[in-house]
């Protein structure tokens, strides 16, 4: 699993980002991911797609959404092992991001 700079993230073709489940920021609607969080990353992917287009060949970068559900005494490491959060934010008192 890398957890390093947006370098290795390219290398590794992949950047993780967790975010929180809301019906505003992210949501699926019939299995398909929807929100505020949704769009703006799926704008980054393709910016950093479209700028490193002659490193990445024909193998892009894909960037993932991931909504924590952990008991509060592991979220904090949960935030630790992925590339970045959308929003920092704190839900039912259970976990600060």
């Amino acid at each position: 699993m890398w957890t390093g700079d947006l370098d290795g993230m390219i290398a590794g073709r992949s950047i993780r980002v967790l975010v929180p489940y809301s019906r505003t920021l992210y949501f699926n609607d019939k299995g398909r991911e929807r929100g505020v969080t949704v769009d703006i990353f799926r704008q980054f992917e393709r910016y950093i797609n479209q700028k490193y287009k002659k490193e990445l060949g024909k193998r892009p970068i894909t960037v993932y959404l991931a909504i924590p559900y952990l008991p509060s005494a592991l979220c904090f490491i949960s935030y630790l092992l992925w590339d970045t959060a959308s929003i920092m934010y704190r839900q039912h008192g259970a976990c600060l991001h």
